[in-house]
């Protein structure tokens, strides 16, 4: 819900962040060795990474709360160059504060508070897209649309054009303009993906949070009342979503029992942003059989590396930026639905679904005879493949992935590179260029292995097919 339309505040406590910075280097490398993520410079990091990803050029403003509890103007300085070593250079949108950086705040004294209002206002006021021309009858037709509403979150997109038509809106492709601005502008959101995504207009973007929000949390905090799962006998499929990732049609309409008109819509939207995918698998008991199920990897555990992993090495690099949260997780809910297609279309081969953590996954693709080893690091995701032959394939299927959900969820936002282990050679890892450049085995095939690679096309069509369409 980050668009390019609006002024973001990144609001952080100077009180943790300068108890951050006082610690001694040896408890600031344990935490940063043991809780790294959730470090207050993270926190910080994570977001700027994100506006500027999601909302390239809208203003951030940075607010360090509890200034009071600042006692010097040493520490002040101590905060603000933390910050600029954490900006790097980058992030030409933040708004500075003089000297600055941030801008100190307190809550009890008010202290700042009126400073910052006027900032914010004049952060806003600066933007083009405040004084963009608008047909008034977009407007109106706005203002007729909450109107029919009557208060509900959702209106269907019918009913919009209906109003439209009323207001001399009868163009599809100017209504499409319109809707599509007033999404950019935080107004409504309008996600035209699918045909089930355009069927509903969400007029309260907190209704779709809350609805995800019910499904995707952290269970430990936001426990489920355990008496009425008790009533409804869905204790069984609440293990299995926290235990393995893995949620019911069943659980979905009781946790949506009050939007039940929208659980498709609501799985439709989850589905085109890869926060899940329909699971095919073999269930190990049959008391978890059920009609329809998915997997959410954000549910899944995380899990023990194993010690050693065997396959040829190849890793994605995101330091360059950062890599934000999720994209592993949707790489495992591509792997898998590529694993269900294979099943759809080979008859009598057992899908056992693979090992999935929250760090780490392998699955095996019956189509190449190989399996896929991928974990996520702090910066990089690290993948193995066990069969030399099949190392080109998966690398470019993996690439494949991750270029589409650099476009379709990401906004091109991502960068990353790549480097490959030299089994053969000295150096441990090679960049991308210099392993092409080699023609590094089992990556890079020569021009006789090309040729020979054409003939056996055919058990790649299938990989070619899901790439093309999930």
């Amino acid at each position: 819900f980050l668009t390019k339309f609006g002024v973001y505040l990144l609001v952080f406590s100077s009180k943790e962040l300068l108890q951050f910075i006082h610690l001694s280097p040896k408890e600031r490398a344990f935490i940063e060795k043991t809780q790294w993520n959730d470090t207050p410079e993270e926190y910080i990091k994570f977001w700027l990474n994100s506006c500027d990803m999601h909302a390239p050029g809208a203003p951030i403003v940075i607010v360090g709360t509890f200034s009071d509890e600042v006692d010097s103007q040493t520490d002040l300085e101590k905060l603000n160059k933390t910050i600029e070593k954490l900006v790097e250079g980058r992030f030409s949108q933040i708004v500075s504060n003089r000297d600055l950086l941030f801008f100190p705040i307190d809550n009890r004294s008010q202290n700042g508070i009126n400073d910052l209002r006027m900032i914010i206002d004049s952060a806003a006021a600066a933007q083009d897209y405040v004084n963009y021309q608008v047909s008034i009858w977009w407007m109106k037709c706005l203002d007729e649309t909450y109107e029919y509403a009557k208060g509900q979150s959702w209106i269907k997109l019918k009913y919009v054009i209906e109003i439209a038509e009323r207001n001399y809106i009868t163009n599809a492709a100017e209504i499409g303009e319109m809707l599509s601005l007033f999404n950019e502008l935080g107004t409504i959101v309008y996600l035209n993906n699918t045909e089930a995504l355009r069927d509903v207009i969400t007029l309260n973007a907190q209704w779709l949070l809350t609805c995800l929000g019910k499904l995707v949390h952290d269970a430990k905090i936001h426990a489920l009342d355990s008496s009425e799962i008790k009533k409804t006998g869905l204790e069984q499929d609440v293990s299995m979503a926290y235990e393995r990732g893995l949620v019911s049609r069943d659980l979905l309409e009781y946790l949506w029992r009050d939007k039940q008109e929208h659980v498709d819509f609501l799985l439709d939207l989850m589905k085109h942003t890869i926060l899940l995918s329909e699971w095919k698998a073999k269930m190990d008991s049959p008391d978890l059989v059920k009609d329809k199920l998915y997997l959410i990897p954000s549910l899944l555990q995380e899990g023990q590396t194993p010690e050693k992993v065997v396959g040829f090495m190849c890793m994605f690099d995101f330091s360059e930026r950062y890599l934000p949260i999720g994209i592993f997780e949707r790489l495992v809910c591509l792997l898998v639905s590529l694993v269900g297609q294979e099943h759809k279309k080979k008859v009598g081969v057992e899908n056992k679904g693979g090992v999935l953590y929250k760090n780490w996954c392998k699955v095996y693709l019956h189509s190449l005879d190989t399996s896929v080893f991928l974990e996520k690091k702090r910066d990089y995701l690290l993948m193995a493949v066990d069969r030399a032959k099949t190392c080109p394939t998966i690398f470019q299927m993996l690439s494949s992935m991750l270029k589409r959900i650099n476009e379709e969820v990401m906004g091109s936002g991502l960068k990353w590179k790549v480097c490959f282990e030299d089994v053969w050679g000295a150096s441990k890892m090679l960049d991308y260029e210099d392993a092409k450049k080699c023609k590094l085995k089992p990556w890079f095939l020569t021009f006789n292995e090309k040729a020979q690679a054409q003939k056996n096309k055919g058990q790649e069509q299938m990989l070619d097919s899901f790439l093309d369409t999930f």
